[in-house]
């Protein structure tokens, strides 16, 4: 869990990483972001559907990212997903995978 001994002018996120379906502690995660404004990019590679206090993985911080590689729980042999509820990111986000032309929703 980051301090604020952990956090520097530079810091601007946080990952956490939820492995084998133990979550972080994303409600006190939550707290020390937001007491610094730092984005949160939760990495659920590990916890495919799982929840932490009702809701999904990935569904808590900024951005959520899963693997889909053969040692994962949802396996696809290679590849991933990312997942938010923020426009501003899923537009940047959608870019990206379009090669850098614009999202079709912007």
């Amino acid at each position: 869990m980051p301090s604020s001994q952990a956090i520097t002018p530079r810091t601007r996120g946080i990952i956490p990483v939820h492995l084998a379906m133990r979550f972080v502690d994303m409600d006190r995660l939550m707290e020390v972001a937001l007491k610094h404004d730092l984005r949160v990019i939760e990495d659920c590679a590990h916890a495919h559907g799982g929840q932490y206090n009702g809701r999904g993985a990935g569904s808590m911080g900024d951005v959520g990212c899963f693997s889909f590689q053969e040692s994962k729980l949802m396996t696809a042999g290679e590849g991933g997903m990312v997942i938010t509820s923020n426009l501003r990111y899923f537009e940047h986000l959608q870019s990206q995978v379009n090669c850098g032309r614009a999202s079709i929703s912007g």
